[in-house]
């Protein structure tokens, strides 16, 4: 007996979201079985515990870089849960696992706006195995996966509240886009302009028909928006403390110089030929099998001094091929006009009033991102720097973000379009323009001598990158007429569309994302050394300054040291550096050895090469008690081995000991009280100021003994959110924590509430009586934010429940 057709159907989304598991399972070297994980930088196995979801809430101060960082309480969302998988689990499960359920809601959308099963299940695959999925996990960017899987679940919802006045599909809308902030909090609100421009289109096209209406519409808009923000709350109040109070944006003072900033990675126009040829452009900044060579992240004016970034792009932007096609395909039939039904009739004619409507809007917002998207390379960008808080936006490439989404859904309806009968004449013409392009592109790759050396010789690439550049050109433009010839297949042979559509789509991204995934023994690149174990050497917990940040103690720095609890003076990038930062370390600047006192630097670690000029600055000769010396063997981060030596020849690396420096916890009998910030900052620097002694303040406080007096302090305990000493203290004084000031920071002495005091411009003290005291700091930062979002996505999941057993009881009612 012939199965019905949607069981068939429902077979294609099975094996789309089951293959697409297991293939990039594979890609991601999840069946390594724990020996390989994929290289990873923003986020790696020593700092991804952070992200973790904790019951009940609570803060705490990182200390892995400067002086500590505040962190909020993390939000429930699916990267904070599956933050607590053993850490190959989640190294090689995550991107998959996203891009596997990102198929299957993306098929769920394109259901919802009426496409057939087929062109859903295509379009899902689009989706699914897009440019910016498994190429970001070179860069570590884990929150916009998981929010690509709930994109089409928001857009979805919304599409239920406007057109059955679901009131509850508006609250789970809103729901959804509060998650997408709190994954990542600009994608998430661009995600949230794009529903709320959704939303305005409904309401616009209500008006035409029913007043009413348009007000109901406005109404399920404002529960979104409610909804949204109460599940976002927590998010929204740790970018308000850490991004955008008190920070110092990068040459802000200057307003060209913060234009620059804020569009180094735009979209440069020629450079969207690589969605239609993937690869043309090279992979990735540094890779030597295919260096990226366009100029997205180009610093402003390097082509005139060569200061900066030459150019910087470490994950894909294109769809693919076959997503281009279909999507111009889609915007071109869905914007000509409906026509009487005739005997060849085509999609064009079987869309109806609604569908035709809803593909027009995501059209006109593909255009729209995609110009928002080339940033400083279009003329009227300014006009949206120029919105509030619009400055603070940094890559307009993020724009591409929903645009992607709108055109994974354009290339559903050009899909739809060609499936629903046998290509006519338009989509010969469209074939027939895409071929003639792909043509040019191969010819401009096979004549690419004579062209691409003089355009990147003067940038000063080596040969070895120019040949493989050149290589990787020509084999894009190779494999994109491949992918057009099999297309023209496609065409003559309708039996074969599904299949061999869907196998374009994943063969050609597959390709794509091998260049962007690299196997990484994280068991052995994270194991001890000699190096790491005599930074960890002190019973009490100190910092490390890089003196140089080479290949291996940058990493060090980014990964390893965070791994091991290490803390660093260092940070391995910053686009946005707090005021007290900017202000501690520019008093400090022409005095960087009073700097490492305050800051408790115990170690110097540096390339062996330095370490003679090193010992040769005079303020250091009578400070540094021991010098170890390193050598690290091999050439990559996962192969390298570093053992101790004794030979300065033989040293690669040097950590040098230093005696003047601040222990964590540190009596302080007395105080200097200053009026303004300026004058206490010249004091910090001053030679005949004794750190031990006194006590720098902004405002007057307790009485405080003499600065003769010298007390003991005993750290019992050092935490993210807890400290604990025991003091012995001749006079009235202070404990003085060489960590960052946080009003979040709250101590007892003795059993007995007190409140620390900002002390050094940046640092922080607790006032303690003469005698024993028995001091606790804790970090508490408030909950209040964490409870509201989680009563919300608890109403939201009731919602949810509630709705689906209404579903249930319909259908049985109907059947």
């Amino acid at each position: 007996m012939k199965k019905p057709v949607g069981q068939h159907n429902n077979r294609w989304l099975l094996l789309a979201a089951g293959g697409t598991l297991l293939l990039q399972l594979w890609l991601c070297y999840f069946f390594s079985g724990g020996q390989f994980v994929p290289l990873t930088n923003d986020v790696t196995p020593g700092s991804y515990r952070a992200m973790r979801f904790q019951f009940p809430p609570q803060g705490f101060m990182s200390y892995d870089y400067w002086l500590g960082f505040p962190n909020l309480p993390v939000p429930l969302t699916p990267t904070s849960l599956l933050a607590h998988l053993p850490v190959w689990w989640f190294f090689t499960l995550f991107y998959p696992l996203c891009g596997a359920l990102a198929v299957g809601t993306a098929y769920w959308l394109l259901r919802e706006l009426k496409l057939a099963r087929p062109a859903a299940v295509i379009g899902g695959l689009i989706y699914g195995w897009q440019g910016p999925l498994l190429s970001n996990i070179y860069s570590g960017h884990f929150g916009p996966m998981a929010l690509l899987v709930l994109m089409p679940l928001a857009v979805g919802a919304a599409l239920r509240a406007i057109r059955s006045r679901n009131w509850w599909a508006a609250i789970v809308c809103g729901a959804i886009l509060g998650m997408n902030i709190c994954l990542q909090p600009d994608h998430g609100m661009l995600v949230a302009l794009l529903v709320g421009a959704l939303f305005l289109a409904g309401i616009g096209r209500a008006l035409r028909r029913e007043r009413r209406e348009s007000l109901m519409l406005g109404g399920r808009l404002l529960a979104v928006i409610g909804m949204s923000a109460l599940v976002a709350l927590p998010t929204l109040q740790t970018m308000l403390e850490t991004q955008i109070t008190g920070v110092k944006q990068v040459a802000s003072d200057n307003p060209q110089e913060h234009w620059n900033w804020a569009t180094q990675w735009s979209l440069p126009f020629a450079e969207t030929l690589d969605y239609l040829v993937p690869g043309f452009f090279g992979w990735r900044s540094g890779d030597p099998d295919g260096p990226y060579w366009g100029r997205i992240g180009r610093q402003a004016g390097w082509a005139q001094d060569h200061q900066g970034f030459r150019n910087f792009s470490i994950s894909a932007n294109s769809f693919g091929t076959v997503a281009l096609v279909f999507a111009l395909a889609g915007a071109w039939m869905l914007w000509r006009r409906n026509r009487p039904a005739q005997k060849d009739a085509t999609t064009e004619e079987l869309l109806d009033t609604d569908s035709r409507f809803y593909g027009r809007f995501f059209t006109v917002a593909l255009v729209i991102c995609y110009l928002l998207a080339l940033g400083r390379y279009a003329p009227f960008y300014w006009l949206f720097y120029k919105l509030p808080y619009m400055g603070t936006w940094r890559n307009p490439l993020k724009f591409m973000v929903p645009g992607g989404f709108c055109l994974t859904v354009l290339a559903a309806y050009g899909v739809q379009m060609w499936l629903d009968g046998s290509p006519n004449q338009r989509w010969r013409w469209l074939l027939t323009g895409v071929s003639a392009a792909a043509g040019l592109v191969l010819l401009a790759a096979l004549g690419a001598d004579s062209w691409l050396p003089q355009t990147l010789a003067p940038q000063g690439y080596s040969r070895a990158e120019i040949a493989a550049a050149l290589g990787v050109v020509r084999l894009a433009a190779g494999v994109t007429v491949a992918v057009v010839g099999l297309l023209w297949f496609v065409a003559a042979k309708p039996s074969a569309r599904i299949p061999v559509l869907a196998g374009l789509v994943v063969a050609q991204m597959f390709w794509v994302h091998t260049h962007y995934l690299e196997p990484f023994n994280f068991r052995a690149a994270y194991r001890s050394n000699p190096l790491i174990e005599t930074l960890r050497a002190d019973p009490e917990p100190a910092r490390v300054k890089l003196l140089a940040q080479d290949g291996l103690l940058h990493y060090y720095l980014s990964a390893v040291f965070p791994y091991y609890r290490i803390a660093s003076l260092d940070i391995p990038a910053s686009s946005r550096m707090p005021d007290n930062y900017l202000a501690f370390f520019s008093a400090l600047e022409s005095n960087p050895i009073r700097l490492w006192q305050l800051a408790g630097v115990k170690y110097l670690a540096l390339p062996a090469a330095g370490l003679s000029q090193l010992q040769r600055v005079t303020e250091l000769q009578t400070n540094i008690t021991g010098v170890a010396l390193f050598q690290a063997q091999g050439t990559k981060l996962d192969d390298l081995t570093v053992i101790a030596v004794t030979d300065t020849w033989q040293a690669t690396h040097a950590v040098v000991t230093l005696k003047n420096y601040l222990s964590k916890a540190t009596f302080v009998p007395g105080i200097e009280v200053f009026d303004n910030q300026s004058e206490l900052s010249r004091r910090l620097a001053s030679a005949d100021w004794d750190p031990r002694r006194t006590l720098l303040l902004d405002h007057p406080t307790a009485p405080s003994g003499t600065g003769n007096a010298v007390g003991t302090v005993h750290l019992q305990r050092y935490s993210g959110n807890r400290i604990e000493a025991a003091v012995e203290a001749p006079t009235p004084g202070y404990l003085l924590i060489n960590d960052r000031y946080d009003a979040n920071w709250h101590a007892a002495v003795n059993g007995h509430p007190v409140a620390p005091v900002r002390a050094d411009l940046i640092l922080y003290a607790v006032p303690v009586p003469a005698g024993h005291s028995e001091v606790v700091v804790r970090y508490q930062s408030p909950a209040t934010a964490i409870y509201i979002h989680l009563v919300a996505l608890g109403f939201a999941s009731v919602i949810v429940g509630v709705a689906g057993l209404q579903a249930v009881a319909d259908k049985r009612r109907s059947a």
